[in-house]
């Protein structure tokens, strides 16, 4: 059997509270003459642009990590993994989860479909906080 395309998910917890608050955050801004603006969701992950096809963001109630998994994509192969990662944290409770994901595809010219990030990818360590995000890590999974 052909083993499947490895993709590697990076997450952060927030402090969004309410749809408002997530729109706000993480919806596209465009200055005067019409170009595009980084988000402050984009700002605080580092992010330099992604494609919306390849992010999750969600908010909710108070939350445990394990509890506000469900329904989000391939998280049967990392959610133990995460939700250890909240647990070393003291994480107890969120209110929201963004989640980017990068598939490996061979089929693009870079043979990513991903973020692209300001300096490179996230190497800050989980727990560093930047903003209004808390970063979990990045995470395989296979597609």
């Amino acid at each position: 059997m052909k083993s499947r395309p490895a993709g590697s998910v990076w997450v952060w917890c927030g402090t969004i509270a309410g749809e408002p608050d997530l729109a706000d955050y993480a919806c596209d801004s465009f200055g005067e003459d019409g170009g595009a603006l980084p988000n402050p969701f984009m700002v605080d992950a580092g992010v330099d642009d992604y494609d919306p096809s390849f992010a999750e963001f969600a908010t909710f109630a108070p939350s445990s990590i394990a509890d506000a998994l469900p329904g989000f994509s391939y998280v049967h192969q990392f959610g133990p993994a995460l939700v250890q990662t909240a647990e070393r944290l003291g994480l107890r409770e969120v209110t929201s989860l963004f989640l980017l994901y990068d598939h490996r595809d061979p089929s693009s010219p870079t043979g990513r479909a991903g973020p692209t990030w300001r300096d490179s990818s996230p190497t800050a360590p989980p727990g560093a906080v930047s903003g209004r995000l808390t970063y979990l890590g990045q995470y395989e999974y296979r597609h």
